[in-house]
């Protein structure tokens, strides 16, 4: 009896279901932004390592890179220095 009288406070005191995506699912899509934006800068890192002299890739790395401080602080992953 005890039990369930425990679960019960405890299911009541949890956050519902719409209220929990509320704040889940756009911290899901800053991770899964972050991700996609170090892919990409892992490939025109590759691409600079071929060819060093390409401007348009030195901008694009620079941009990929701002781009991704910005999210990790907003996901909490890094800080302002």
């Amino acid at each position: 009896d005890r039990y369930s009288l425990s679960v019960k406070n405890l299911s009541s005191s949890m956050m519902t279901v719409p209220s929990w995506l509320i704040v889940q699912v756009p911290k899901a899509l800053l991770y899964y932004m972050e991700r996609r934006v170090y892919d990409e800068l892992l490939s025109v890192n590759r691409s600079i390592a071929e060819d060093p002299d390409n401007e348009a890739l030195l901008l694009r790395n620079i941009e990929l890179k701002k781009l991704q401080t910005m999210l990790r602080r907003r996901i909490g992953r890094e800080r302002k220095q």
